[in-house]
């Protein structure tokens, strides 16, 4: 140690008030680090950094829960994984976040809604859920409240309030009626497959996703902005009751769909012959008609469609992708088929 750190300890070491941290000029670094944000590289894969630590420490939090006995949690536990799985719902829509992020948001998610199942009370359980029910398909019962255990609803509800002073909401508000609509049903036996969270899952975050492609990719979040321009006064045009009735129809075949399968009244084959069908013939509307706003549903089913490849040798997995491009394509009809949206597609043409 040379003469001048002697002097440097010294002085600390003699005066009776702690000094602050100071590193002499001679010891200090030659090179000032490197901002993690300013520098170079793509700012996509600088976000999966962040989001995939924040995965893992959300991860450990899990891990560490799930070993406590259900009378040691409190409030503020199923509090705090209300909030991560608010968090783990808002990165499914981020527009940066990778096909591995992804992935590894949606097994997180699982785990979440596994604990709150494990953690909420019983009578906290039926003042959410429980209602007469309105109808029944097959194997499943349409509730009158809607049961939403990955909080896609609150999700899809924010996204469309920060975009309702930008955006005409009547085409992304159909595809949310639908999205609501399928989370008011609930399985009424065991399921076969331990996957069963699936038949609701699969289906409503896709249309999550096409509901965050419209409000925010090119160039159909362009052409509803566009649109709230023309109709500064009717943006928002929630759903008639017959508009309502269409929906929940469609919604019915699905979940009516699915109970033909469990019961083998309908074979996986069939199912995809039908949606191979769709794929090669997307209704994209007429030719006086915007076609770039159906075809965002078109790029939902496609990549549904790479999906349902990627699930060979799962045949349960399979057929609710295949079932999902059915319903997606479904909407879409009805979508462009109904006058009052048909008319906003020819506006925009």
């Amino acid at each position: 140690m040379d003469n001048r750190d002697k002097d440097f300890l010294k002085d600390s070491n003699e005066s009776g008030e702690k000094q602050p941290h100071h590193v002499p000029d001679h010891l200090q670094q030659k090179y000032s680090p490197i901002d993690f944000w300013s520098s170079r590289g793509n700012m996509g894969e600088k976000i999966n950094i962040i989001v995939g630590f924040n995965l893992l420490l959300i991860n450990l939090f899990l891990s560490y829960f799930q070993n406590l006995k259900e009378e040691a949690l409190t409030d503020d536990i199923v509090e705090t994984l209300t909030m991560i799985e608010e968090f783990l719902s808002t990165m499914q829509t981020h527009p940066e976040s990778g096909l591995e992020t992804l992935e590894k948001i949606k097994m997180i998610q699982r785990r979440v809604s596994t604990l709150l199942d494990e953690f909420t009370q019983p009578e906290t359980i039926e003042k959410t859920i429980l209602e007469a029910p309105t109808d029944i398909a097959g194997i499943f019962r349409r509730n009158a409240l809607y049961l939403d255990k990955w909080g896609l609803i609150e999700t899809i509800e924010k996204m469309l309030s920060s975009y309702s002073n930008l955006s005409h909401l009547a085409i992304p508000n159909f595809y949310f009626d639908a999205c609501k609509e399928l989370l008011h049903y609930e399985l009424l036996t065991e399921f076969s497959s331990s996957d069963s969270h699936e038949i609701f899952q699969i289906p409503s975050f896709e249309i999550m996703n096409l509901i965050s492609k419209l409000l925010r990719e090119a160039p159909a979040a362009r052409l509803l902005q566009n649109l709230r321009r023309m109709f500064p006064e009717d943006h928002d045009s929630s759903l008639t009751s017959s508009e309502q009735e269409q929906v929940q129809s469609i919604v019915k075949k699905y979940y009516q769909s699915i109970s033909e399968y469990s019961d083998d009244g309908r074979k996986l084959q069939d199912s995809i012959r039908v949606s191979s069908g769709i794929l090669k013939n997307y209704n994209l509307g007429a030719g006086d008609m915007e076609s770039r706003i159906p075809n965002v549903s078109f790029s939902i089913v496609k990549n549904i469609q790479q999906d349902l490849k990627s699930a060979a040798g799962n045949d349960f997995k399979q057929y609710i992708l295949s079932e999902t491009i059915i319903l997606i394509d479904r909407l879409n009809n009805t979508m462009i088929e109904n006058e009052k949206f048909a008319g906003l597609l020819r506006r925009l043409k």
